[in-house]
C-alpha cells in the first residue's frame, strides 16, 4: 500500500548507476525515514530505459551516478585554488581550468574536477537512450562518504571492480588522498602500496579494508588477501544519492551537469504540486474532524453544566406539547358538543310542541327520534283521547304526516286503557 502511495504521489527517485561495462537503474522510495530500493534492473542502457518505461517512469528524470568519466581528486581547499587559477591547468598542460567542472562534497572535505567534454558526452549517450537527466554526479562523491572510516589510526580502503581499483587513504579519520588504478596487472597494485608508504611515510603494517565488486580479478583478490585486507560492506550508492536528493534537492547535489532536463524538472514540479494539493486536502479534512470533535465536546460539557435547566426546558416543552394536544382535543369535543346540542335543541323543541298538545287523558311511555321522524308510544283513557291528540298535532303547525300505526285495548293498574303507537314528521 505504501509503495502505491509513493508512486502515485511521486515520492521516489530514479537513480541510474553507470559503469564501464554495465548500468543499473533503481527506483528508491522512503520507508520510516530511510531510503529503500523498490525496483531495480542491471544491464545495458537500453534495457534500463525499457525497465523504467515498463514501471511507469517514462517521463521521470534520473539522477545519473557516473563512474565512466575520469576525475581529479582534491583534498580540502586544493580544489578552490585550482578552480580559480587562470591560464593552463596545472595538472594537465594544454588545458585550462575552464575546461573542467568542479564539484565539492557536502561537508567541503574534498572536491573533484571532471572534464566538461567527457561529462557532456556521457550525458548525451544516456539521453540518446531515452533518459531525462536531472543531475550527473561522479560516483566517487557518494562512495567516499559511504566508507566506514575508523576514528583513529591510518587505514586504506580499496574498492575493486573488473576494470579498476579505487584507493582511499585516511589518517585519523581525515582523507589524505584518492587514486584509481587499472585492475589488469596485480603488480601495479603492489607498486601503488609502496608509493603510498613512501609518499605519506606509512608504516609497513597497514589496516587495509576492501570491497570486491562483481568481476574482480582473482589475482587482485589474492593480493589483497596476502595483505591481510579485511572485507567491508559498501552501502548502495543509489540510496545515498536519493537521500541527498531528498535532503538537499537535486539542484544542490554535487552535479557536473550544466542544465538539467526541462522535461524532468516539469515532472518534479507536477509531482510536488500534486503532493501539496493532497497535503492541504488532508489538513482541511483533519481540521474539519477536529472542529466536529470540539463541537461535540462543547455540547457534552454544555449539556452536563446546564443539565438541570435543560431538564426544565424539556419538561416545559413536553407540557406545552401536551397542552397543545389537549387544546386540539377540546376543540374537537367542543365541535361535537355544538353539533349534538344543536340537534338536541331541535329535538327538544319538537318534543315540547308535542307535549303541549296532549289531551288530559293521554300520557307517553316511549319516544324515538330519527332525524325529523318522531316515533311515539303511550296510553290513553279512551279512543277519543287518541283521536283528539292526533288532530291537535296536525293542527299545531309543528308536525305533519301524523299517522296512527296501532291501537290496542289493555289495562294499566286495573284500569281499562288504549295503548297506541304513531309517527309524525317534524316541520323545518
Amino acid at each position: 500500500m505504501n509503495s502505491i502511495v509513493d508512486i502515485v504521489s511521486g515520492r521516489y527517485w530514479w537513480c541510474l548507476e553507470r559503469g564501464l561495462s554495465s548500468a543499473r537503474i533503481s527506483r528508491v522510495v522512503r520507508r520510516k525515514g530511510h531510503a529503500v530500493v523498490l525496483d531495480s534492473f542491471e544491464g545495458e542502457l537500453s534495457g534500463c530505459r525499457t525497465f523504467q518505461v515498463e514501471k511507469g517512469g517514462a517521463s521521470d528524470g534520473v539522477i545519473l551516478i557516473d563512474d565512466t568519466v575520469p576525475v581529479r581528486f582534491y583534498i580540502g581547499e586544493e580544489g578552490e585554488a585550482v578552480r580559480g587559477a587562470e591560464g593552463e591547468f596545472a595538472v594537465l598542460p594544454g588545458f585550462r581550468a575552464s575546461d573542467f567542472r568542479f564539484v565539492s562534497s557536502q561537508d567541503g572535505a574534498f572536491s573533484v574536477a571532471v572534464s566538461s567534454r567527457a561529462a557532456d558526452a556521457s550525458v548525451e549517450e544516456v539521453a540518446s537512450a531515452g533518459f531525462a537527466v536531472l543531475a550527473e554526479v561522479p560516483a566517487v562523491m557518494f562512495t567516499t562518504d559511504l566508507l566506514p572510516v575508523p576514528p583513529e589510526d591510518t587505514s586504506v580502503f580499496v574498492c575493486a571492480t573488473s576494470h579498476h581499483l579505487d584507493f582511499w587513504l585516511f589518517s585519523n579519520s581525515s582523507l589524505q588522498t584518492y587514486h584509481r588504478v587499472a585492475a589488469g596487472d596485480p603488480s601495479r597494485v603492489s607498486e601503488f602500496f609502496e608509493f603510498l608508504r613512501k609518499r605519506f611515510a606509512l608504516p609497513v603494517k597497514l589496516d587495509v579494508f576492501f570491497y570486491a565488486g562483481s568481476g574482480t580479478p582473482q589475482a587482485v583478490l589474492d593480493l589483497l588477501t596476502s595483505l591481510e585486507a579485511k572485507p567491508f560492506e559498501l552501502r548502495d550508492v543509489a540510496l545515498a544519492a536519493a537521500e541527498d536528493a531528498w535532503i538537499f534537492r537535486t539542484s544542490s547535489l554535487p552535479s557536473v551537469l550544466e542544465a538539467p532536463s526541462i522535461t524532468a524538472l516539469s515532472r518534479l514540479r507536477e509531482a510536488a504540486l500534486f503532493r501539496r494539493v493532497i497535503k492541504w486536502a488532508c489538513v482541511f479534512i483533519a481540521l474539519s474532524f477536529a472542529v466536529i470533535g470540539l463541537l461535540n465536546v462543547s455540547y457534552a460539557f454544555y449539556a452536563w453544566h446546564f443539565r438541570d435547566d435543560l431538564r426544565t426546558v424539556e419538561r416545559s416543552a413536553l407540557a406545552s406539547k401536551e397542552l397543545d394536544s389537549l387544546r386540539l382535543k377540546l376543540e374537537a369535543d367542543r365541535h361535537e358538543a355544538e353539533v349534538l346540542l344543536k340537534h338536541r335543541s331541535r329535538v327538544a323543541l319538537g318534543m315540547t310542541g308535542l307535549v303541549e298538545k296532549l289531551p288530559q287523558g293521554v300520557w307517553l311511555t316511549d319516544w324515538n327520534v330519527d332525524g325529523r321522524i318522531h316515533s311515539v308510544r303511550g296510553y290513553a283513557l279512551s279512543d277519543s283521547d287518541v283521536s283528539s291528540m292526533l288532530s291537535l298535532l296536525e293542527k299545531s303547525g309543528k308536525f305533519s304526516g301524523v299517522r296512527l300505526r296501532t291501537t290496542e285495548r289493555t289495562s294499566w293498574r286495573f284500569r281499562p286503557v288504549v295503548r297506541f303507537d304513531f309517527v309524525a314528521e317534524e316541520l323545518q
